[in-house]
């Protein structure tokens, strides 16, 4: 189904959202062998570069004020469908977790708000029990406030500096990963939801260096991909840490690995064609099911054990229905809102309204 407004699907994007979701979810699920030597973690990481590339693609055509809508349009009434979901059927099962209706409604608060209202409370009480602590009501939610984050950064760049510096859209990727450096304030620096997040800088940097090299400015786009690699070399050898993705030798080399198969990936301007489709249905619910599989999942894989099932054939079993939880959810909720999203005005029209 094709969106009005919307950029026309490239079958390399979705290739790499396919990979990260399936990555994400058999991790969770217990579903990758021992040998092999991708887990959960770098898919996410994937999908920041992805994510990174994709805003390179959608800003210049949106101001500030409806980027900020727009982002906001197209991923949080998903993100309150599924966490309403993953909080009833946890509370319904009894799931280990047992996140509180106070989790709930902190998460869908301050994810969206970057956290900062939250850790502002938290300081000024400087008390666990009367500050804001709350647990997030799917554990997979990390990135997302991750990619809030992110969004802040490169707006604040993008559409701000560039207002005095005309060339500073085309190093955008330089102010992000100006960001990251924070990183190295403290070699634990990411011990903690406050400051889980520079580190992963360099990975959406990459996606934005990534879609210039794409559009033709390669001079500034390869400097952006060796910048964004060199950073990430760096850490290993300082000792980065951070809560969710592990920064030692072994891993970085992963990770430029893999950064290096998304490039190939976001450079193979290939459309859709019969034999993708598989690919393309898997990326178009990658959001929905990202947002789904963990915590529903694993309360039902818990559940089922009770009867004595079989591993396998359960979480197999599980696995698509959140597959068709996540399918209902972007057929009812993630289409219409991409449609609202979409229907903001270009910068183009938005001047000649």
């Amino acid at each position: 189904m094709t969106i009005e407004g919307s950029t026309p699907r490239e079958a390399g994007i979705d290739l790499l959202r396919s990979l990260s979701v399936v990555l994400v979810v058999m991790s969770h699920y217990g579903l990758l062998p021992e040998w092999f030597p991708l887990g959960g973690y770098h898919g996410v990481i994937v999908f920041f570069a992805v994510s990174g590339y994709c805003m390179a693609m959608t800003a210049p055509k949106k101001e500030f004020w409806s980027f900020w809508v727009a982002r906001c349009t197209r991923l949080l009434p998903a993100l309150v469908v599924c966490a309403l979901i993953t909080f009833a059927v946890e509370a319904a099962l009894s799931a280990e977790r047992g996140q509180t209706g106070r989790d709930l409604m902190l998460t869908l608060f301050c994810i969206p708000t970057l956290d900062v209202p939250c850790e502002v409370v938290n300081a000024w009480a400087k008390s666990r029990d009367s500050g804001l602590q709350y647990l997030f009501v799917d554990g997979a939610y990390w990135s997302l406030l991750v990619e809030f984050r992110f969004y802040f950064v490169f707006s604040i760049f993008y559409f701000g500096v560039s207002r005095i510096w005309h060339q500073g859209k085309r190093f955008t990727w330089v102010a992000v990963l100006a960001a990251s450096l924070l990183a190295f304030s403290q070699p634990e620096f990411g011990q903690g939801r406050a400051r889980d997040f520079f580190q992963y800088l360099p990975f959406f940097a990459f996606g934005l260096a990534a879609f210039q090299v794409q559009t033709g400015d390669r001079i500034a786009g390869y400097a952006g991909l060796i910048a964004s690699m060199l950073v990430l070399c760096s850490y290993s050898m300082v000792g980065i840490s951070s809560v969710s993705a592990p920064f030692g030798l072994e891993s970085t080399i992963k990770y430029l690995a893999l950064l290096s198969f998304s490039f190939w990936a976001m450079l193979w301007k290939a459309r859709h064609s019969r034999s993708t489709v598989p690919i393309k249905f898997v990326a178009t619910i990658s959001y929905p099911l990202y947002l789904i599989h963990q915590d529903v999942g694993l309360a039902l894989i818990d559940f089922a054990a009770t009867f004595g099932l079989d591993p396998l054939a359960t979480k197999l079993g599980v696995g698509l229905i959140v597959i068709l939880i996540a399918t209902i959810i972007h057929r009812t909720v993630e289409i219409n809102a991409l449609r609202i999203a979409y229907s903001f005005p270009s910068k183009a029209s938005a001047r000649h309204a």
